[in-house]
């Protein structure tokens, strides 16, 4: 609050004392103040003058510094700070390197309102963050490929060159490039490599397949080798290629004559009738079927058979029983029934000779059988054919 002071003295009718705040005199808002004499105004923040009528003018005081622009207002002002400096009164310098811009480890050197870096070797930039391109210069040679690095580079050179920057030509064929035998030859910045047979490629590493063309016949597995395959054949084939069928007839594999016919993997034996088997190693059983009638024996021959005939049969398989009642063995009239390997006279009473005899007749007569001999009890057909016994026994036709 400022006081400023107004004059002038002033009666009224009868002489008394005027008072001079009664006009409100001061202006803004300022506060007026009556004494004998006069009056005076304390006037508000941003005001002066006798009355307050002025506004206050709080940049007359060039507050701003270093190049700010002072903005006036109701009891106060404001710096505009040029650009680098801040505070109330532009009186701060600001850091531009505070916030740390210069990278890959350049040094920052701060000024007004701006900054610079000091870039470490093989960078640029205003930060330095760009890379510098060594590979730019292309300093490889004999087409050796640049790689950049920081601060360098790096020559990857072709096989036939070296050096830092691939200048040097290299003996290829010192340094064993040619493989599997090959014969090496150098040139200026180049070999070549004659292969032995079976390998092929640029260094002679690469195996010829020769199995790729399917050499091998019937079946045959290839194994590649070098400069060469081989077949495996599958069974039943022989030869380089498996071209040739096995005769396994060759080793003459069928026993007793027997006629060997060649199959793909195998044979077949074709056997003469008196042996069986795959190889004709059996002999046939002819026996095996019982030809053999009256449980005659039989003996297996090479090829066919006998039959021992039991007594009272004949015949190859003693299928024939023998007519013993062909002689006419009986006498005087009897009747003779034939029997296996004998007969029976039935005879009447008192006849001689056979049938004279009383003490000689039949019992239980077995008759004759044509049959196989698998149906008929051969204990009862070589039971005894003549029994004594009385002869009230002897029957009569």
């Amino acid at each position: 609050m400022k006081e400023h002071f107004g004059v002038g003295m002033t009666y009224g009718k009868n002489c008394t004392i005027a008072n001079f705040c009664l006009s409100t005199p001061c202006l803004n808002g300022g506060s007026c103040n009556d004494f004998l004499e006069g009056f005076n105004c304390t006037c508000s923040d941003g005001y002066e003058g006798v009355t307050c009528q002025s506004e206050t003018d709080e940049c007359g005081s060039t507050p701003c510094q270093n190049g700010g622009q002072c903005v006036d207002l109701l009891a106060r002002y404001e710096c505009v700070c040029a650009g680098g400096y801040s505070g109330t009164d532009c009186q701060i310098d600001i850091n531009e390197c505070g916030s740390s811009p210069c990278q890959n480890s350049g040094i920052c050197q701060d000024g007004i309102d701006m900054f610079s870096c000091d870039c470490q070797p093989g960078w640029e930039g205003p930060t330095c963050a760009i890379n510098i391109n060594e590979c730019a210069s292309d300093p490889c040679q004999n087409q050796g490929t640049c790689q950049d690095g920081t601060n360098g580079y790096t020559c990857r050179c072709t096989i036939s060159w070296e050096g830092t920057h691939c200048q040097t030509d290299v003996d290829e064929c010192l340094r064993g490039y040619c493989r599997n035998g090959a014969t090496c030859s150098h040139g200026l910045g180049t070999y070549s490599c004659t292969c032995a047979a079976g390998w092929t490629g640029q260094n002679c590493t690469d195996n010829i397949d020769e199995c790729q063309s399917s050499p091998c016949r019937n079946g045959g597995r290839c194994a590649d080798q070098v400069n060469g395959f081989q077949c495996n054949c599958a069974t039943g084939f022989t030869g380089e290629l498996c071209e040739e069928e096995v005769n396994e007839c060759m080793s003459q594999p069928c026993f007793h004559d027997g006629t060997c016919v060649d199959q793909i993997d195998g044979f077949r034996c074709g056997c003469p009738s008196a042996w069986t088997g795959p190889r004709c190693e059996t002999e046939v059983d002819e026996c095996s079927s019982s030809p053999c009638f009256y449980e005659s024996v039989c003996r297996d021959l090479l090829g066919g058979y006998e039959c021992d005939c039991v007594q009272g049969t004949s015949g190859r398989n003693c299928e024939v029983e023998n007519n013993e009642c062909a002689s006419l063995p009986c006498q005087n009239q009897a009747n003779c029934i034939d029997l296996l390997n004998g007969f029976m006279c039935e005879c009447p009473p008192d006849t001689p000779a056979r049938c004279a005899a009383k003490t000689w007749t039949s019992v239980s007569p077995i008759p004759a059988r044509t049959e196989p001999l698998a149906r008929i009890n051969l204990a009862v057909m070589l039971a005894p054919v003549w029994r004594v016994t009385p002869v009230a026994n002897v029957r009569w036709k």
